[in-house]
């Protein structure tokens, strides 16, 4: 379902304001928008409690995740040292509603099917 939604939007078919979520961080696109959004985006209250005293219990956090009843899309990527299959794969597990969409390519630039035709296939 999650990555059903992220495909509409990519396809030009998002509902108004879903593409805002897909700027890329640090307003890599060139237009500064990330940084001009910056301080609407802050969340104050947030920050303040972040790396607090038992911000950081894996059980409570894996807890918690159990209760999300949001859908939640996780990406893998099968050269990606942040997000590798095995442990997307543990984490979907922890949410009710998880969607695991793993990159079974070697780069995400490699997009092109063996044919030369292109894919949206992860």
């Amino acid at each position: 379902m999650a990555f059903a939604a992220l495909e509409k939007v990519l396809a030009g078919q998002g509902l108004p304001g879903h593409r805002a979520v897909l700027v890329p961080p640090s307003g890599r696109d060139g237009s500064g928008a990330h940084k001009a959004a910056e301080d609407e985006q802050r969340n104050s209250e947030a920050a303040a409690v972040f790396g607090s005293a038992g911000a950081f219990d894996p059980e409570a956090t894996r807890a918690a995740l159990t209760r999300c009843t949001s859908p939640v899309l996780l990406l893998a990527g099968a050269v990606d040292l942040n997000s590798p299959p095995p442990a997307m794969t543990e984490l979907a597990e922890l949410f009710p509603r998880a969607e695991l969409a793993p990159n079974r390519r070697e780069s995400w630039r490699d997009l092109s099917d063996s044919d030369g035709s292109s894919s949206n296939a992860v």
